[in-house]
Formats: C-alpha cells, structure tokens, sequence
C-alpha cells in the first residue's frame, strides 16, 4: 500500500523551464514535445504524492518498477527524519531516437528547508506501437537519502564496461559494426539485407547478426518486430523476465535482451558482457546507430531475455594464413575469440 501519511508532510513546487531540447533529425511537433512537458511534470509530481489514487494513475505513465522504486525513496526519507520537501527542476535536455526519448532533468531539492541539493535525473520514454508514451527508466541517485534508482549506474562503471571485448562469433560481428549509423530515415545495410529498408531496425540488426554467424533462425528469429522477436522465444519456451519484472534470471553473454512492456517491446540488443549486477549490450539503432550500452540488471526498462539455444551451433577455429578462420561461419579473425560457443 501507498504511504498517505507521507503526503501531509510533502510540499512541492515546480518550476519548469523548458530551455535546452536538441532535436535529432527526425522532426517532432510542438504538440508532441509539449506532451512530453506535460508527461514529465505529472511524473514529478506524482513522486510526491504517493497516494492509492495516485497508484492508480500512475500505471499509465510508467512502468511498475518505477512506482516500487519511488516507494522505497519514500521509506528512506521517513527513515531519515525528514518531514518537510521543497522541489524544483528543470527539464535541460530532450533527444528523440525512435522509438525512445531521453529526457535529461536537474532537480533541486530542499530537505526541511536546508541548502537545495542537486540530483539529475536521466528519464527514458518509449512511444508504444499504439502511439502512447510511458516512462521506462529514471536513471539517478540521492545521496542525502541514500537513495539510488534502479535503473542507475555510476558512469565511471559505465566506460569500464564498455571497454571489455565482446566474445564468440555473433558478439564479434556485432562489436565489428559499432558505430555504423544509418544513412538517412532507417536506411542501413541490415534493412536492405531484410527487404524493409525505411523502418525501425533494431532486430534486423539482430537477425542480420546471427544470420552472419550462421545461427539457425531456429535459435534466434529472423524478424523485423521486437514484439515478434520476444513472443517467439516466449513460445519457445526460452525466455526469461527481468528483475524489474519480478524474474530473478541473471542473463548471459549472447542473451537476446528486450525493451518496453511486458505486452510491448520496441528495443532489443544483444548482450555481451555481464559484470556483477551490471550488463553490456550491442544494439541496432540506438541514437540511429550500433552502439554499446550498460545498464543495471534491475533497470525498469528491460522486460526480459531471449535464451537462445546455442549449443546447437558449434564454432570452431582453423588456421586461415596468418589468421583464423571459423568453420561454421566463415568469419576470419586475427585472434580467436575467447568463447567459441555460448551455453
């Protein structure tokens, strides 16, 4: 249950400046950006305001373990004694890279009317296949509270993670193509090999990968969809829920990793390395291009795993010249990747 009692001791005062939003290419509406305010500020609000009602409400503009993580803030401010909040923020930057939107937010906060503390908020916005917007993630951390989300992860860890190599010969051709960016609306090389170039092409990206690897689309699907991609390892038996979820899964180096709704997904990656309670993805269109990412394995925006069965899928290693050459799928390396096949 909600916690009504917080309520009486919370005050809250917004003042929204909407100066800084850098704009990709993909052109957006006034209307559409002032939705955004608007969804932001009801999530702001919301925060402090932990009703039943308000519980209610809240499942149309977010994800459950968001709610779950702003409750727990709640308990921490109680513990510490605190019976009186003051809040302002400023939304400083807001980057659309379909089908999400960043939205990056300085918040000052006024514990019992002491000198305002700063915490920035890094808030993930998917734009659903019914046009609708909800919140995926809220990336930041409270120290005065000892407070940190579950989506936040600290950026020194983030660069550490991002530096490790990625491992067997599907994650060795995906790391071959980080930094690859399309070269117009959704136009790349994996859409054109699909036959749908002009369209969202995170799995492509995927598909096109395994297929390079010689992967059976029987261990991981060809498809464009996201939401094709995901029900097809849920049918076969092979997928796996997030933490955030209510899964108590830890993934693996080759899982198929999804993004969104547990009835929508809009994103998916490749995982290539799992370090402690963080984990580094390879993913197709992120910001229109192949980038690594890093995220917790609690972020509210994953909604689960792909498992494929890749033990089907035997690599090996022969000496090619100078180099190496794998005899399954062909690929020529100059070192052998350290993990030939993937469990």
């Amino acid at each position: 249950m909600c916690k009504k009692k917080f309520v009486k001791f919370m005050c809250l005062i917004f003042l929204l400046e909407l100066f800084v939003i850098p704009i990709n290419a993909m052109a957006k509406t006034s209307d559409e950006t002032d939705y955004i305010t608007l969804l932001i500020q009801k999530y702001m609000s919301f925060r402090y305001n932990l009703t039943d009602e308000v519980a209610e409400e809240w499942k149309g503009i977010s994800v459950e373990g968001i709610f779950n993580d702003e409750l727990r803030r709640v308990e921490l401010i109680e513990t510490h004694g605190i019976v009186n909040i003051n809040s302002s923020y400023d939304i400083v930057n807001v980057e659309f890279s379909d089908p999400f939107i960043e939205v990056r937010i300085l918040e000052s906060v006024y514990y019992d009317d002491s000198v305002p503390k700063e915490i920035i908020h890094e808030i993930t916005i998917m734009c659903d296949n019914n046009h609708d917007y909800i919140i995926l993630s809220d990336s930041y951390r409270e120290d005065y509270i000892d407070f940190i989300s579950c989506s936040y992860i600290e950026e020194k860890k983030q660069d550490e993670l991002n530096a490790i190599a990625s491992t067997s010969c599907i994650l060795y051709i995906a790391g071959q193509e980080i930094g690859y960016a399309e070269t117009g609306d959704n136009i790349t090389k994996y859409g054109e090999w699909y036959g749908l170039n002009g369209q969202p092409w995170c799995h492509m990206f995927v598909s096109w990968c395994a297929n390079k690897a010689k992967i059976s689309t029987s261990i991981i699907p060809k498809t464009a969809s996201c939401d094709t991609g995901m029900n097809t390892f849920k049918n076969w038996g092979r997928f796996k829920y997030s933490k955030a979820n209510g899964g108590s899964y830890t993934p693996k180096i080759g899982d198929i990793i999804y993004f969104g709704t547990k009835s929508d997904s809009t994103h998916v990656g490749i995982i290539s390395m799992v370090s402690g309670s963080n984990i580094t993805t390879i993913e197709g269109n992120a910001n229109n291009q192949v980038r690594k990412k890093t995220y917790t394995l609690t972020n509210s925006s994953i909604v689960g795993y792909g498992t494929p069965k890749y033990a089907t899928s035997q690599h090996s290693f022969s000496t090619y010249g100078t180099k190496f050459k794998c005899s399954n799928c062909g690929i020529i390396v100059s070192q052998i990747p350290s993990v030939s096949s993937i469990e």
